[in-house]
């Protein structure tokens, strides 16, 4: 894996996972940043799928209409630091741990 891998994202504001989270304020929810992580390491490496996320830490919310860069970056064997982030501010961050499934 390269040093830093970036993976861009626009979140808009007709995603389906803001409906009903939450009715006055819409957040991106926890879940559908880790589905953008699994997307982001698909991205990078074929076949590679997330086993675990030991740390993780949500620090701002993802709000309608973001632009959004998930980063990965190798920390140790199968294992990278992550952040999802705006030019201005980081929204979630921490390590995840992942598997390469091969296809036969």
């Amino acid at each position: 894996m390269d040093k830093v891998f970036v993976y861009p994202v626009h979140v808009t504001k007709d995603d389906p996972c803001f409906q009903g989270h939450f009715p006055n304020f819409p957040v991106f929810p926890a879940v559908a940043q880790i589905k953008l992580l699994q997307e982001a390491l698909e991205a990078r490496h074929h076949g590679a799928v997330i086993i675990s996320i030991p740390v993780v830490k949500f620090v701002q919310p993802i709000l309608p209409n973001m632009n959004v860069e998930v980063a990965l970056s190798m920390y140790k064997r199968n294992q990278v630091n992550f952040s999802l982030s705006s030019k201005q501010q980081i929204f979630s961050k921490g390590t995840l741990c992942y598997r390469v499934h091969h296809e036969s």
